[in-house]
């Protein structure tokens, strides 16, 4: 009996020494097996049914009002806003219009462009979403399609471009005079489109077609102008006192100088366009010295017509010698300014 317990013993004994030593094994295997790392992404954020992006052809914005209706507005001028700041920061930065356009247009006048947003009707943006919120106020998104927005510019735009061209092409059995006044009419025309066209183009992109319409019109139109005015005859007519004469030589000092034909009230023909003086003059002493003063208003146009351009020359002389002396050195210097821009404005 003493056997059988020792024999029941021993067999427990080793039971527990087996099982210690394998968890031993164990224990040493799990702090020495190196450990598998499990990256866990985390869960993407669903995207708001609030949250519009602007694309390609699609274009958003978000205000609040008082009513769906004024929040509309808000939401509306909003993007107008977005879309002007984007336009003019690309044109300020050179990425977008041609330089064969911007050297027609400064950035001041560019600025005009910003009221064509009105010409915009309000029932081509749509409500995207309304929402009621706490605050007893109505949160509005809008949207609308770049080629919707820019449709209305687009129209306009279009428009007058065939009106210049219809007109120019009707006049080519015109005479010298009048296709070069309608070639400057033309010229200055299309650089008053260029705010619109931008605009619209920006928004959404005109047909090549149009574009090179526009951007050949313009050069076209300039040089023509330029090569018409040197078949012209220029006739400067009489003026009114000795005076006037003197501002009146001046002016036939330019137009020889510029090469172009000078003729008198006698020579006038289909061909002429006629120049014409007029003005305010003033001689006064001041400390020992003659000034003399010139406010002159210099007018172009073809015989018995209405103006084709006006300018105004404001010039003085002094002299310590005499009234005359002053009056000659007043004369100078409207021969001076008349070379500068006489014939660019005319």
């Amino acid at each position: 009996m003493s056997g059988y317990r020792e024999f029941f013993i021993s067999i427990v004994l080793l039971s527990l020494l087996t099982g210690c030593s394998k968890n031993a094994v164990m224990e040493k295997e799990r702090f020495t097996a190196p450990v598998k790392r499990v990256h866990h992404e985390a869960p993407k954020p669903l995207p708001s049914p609030e949250t519009h992006r602007n694309g390609e052809s699609v274009l958003y914005a978000k205000a609040e009002g008082k009513s769906e209706e004024e929040a509309k507005k808000r939401a509306v001028s909003i993007l107008n806003r977005q879309i002007w700041s984007e336009f003019y920061a690309k044109i300020d930065s050179g990425e977008y219009g041609s330089r064969r356009v911007l050297r027609y247009i400064s950035k001041e006048e560019l600025k005009s462009a910003k009221r064509l947003f009105k010409k915009i009707p309000l029932s081509r943006y749509r409500v995207k979403s309304s929402k009621s919120l706490d605050n007893g106020m109505v949160a509005v998104t809008v949207e609308i399609e770049r080629k919707d927005m820019a449709a209305t510019l687009k129209k306009s735009t279009i428009s007058k471009l065939v009106s210049i061209e219809e007109r120019w092409h009707s006049a080519r059995e015109s005479s010298i005079t009048e296709r070069f006044a309608l070639s400057k009419e033309s010229f200055g025309k299309m650089r008053s489109l260029l705010p619109e066209y931008l605009l619209a183009g920006y928004i959404s992109p005109f047909p090549s077609a149009i574009v090179g319409r526009v951007e050949k019109s313009l050069p076209y139109f300039r040089k023509t102008a330029k090569r018409l005015k040197k078949r012209l005859k220029f006739s400067v007519e009489p003026v009114s006192s000795p005076a006037m004469r003197l501002f009146a030589d001046a002016m036939e000092r330019v137009l020889k100088r510029e090469r172009l034909i000078s003729t008198g009230e006698a020579g006038a023909d289909g061909r002429t366009l006629c120049i014409t003086l007029e003005g305010n003059l003033m001689h006064k002493l001041d400390s020992q010295k003659h000034i003399f003063e010139a406010t002159l208003k210099i007018t172009v146009h073809e015989r018995f017509k209405a103006p084709l351009s006006t300018q105004l020359y404001r010039v003085r002389g002094v002299s310590e010698e005499s009234g005359t002396k002053a009056l000659e050195r007043a004369a100078v210097k409207l021969q001076k300014e008349l070379e500068k821009r006489f014939f660019e404005n005319v």
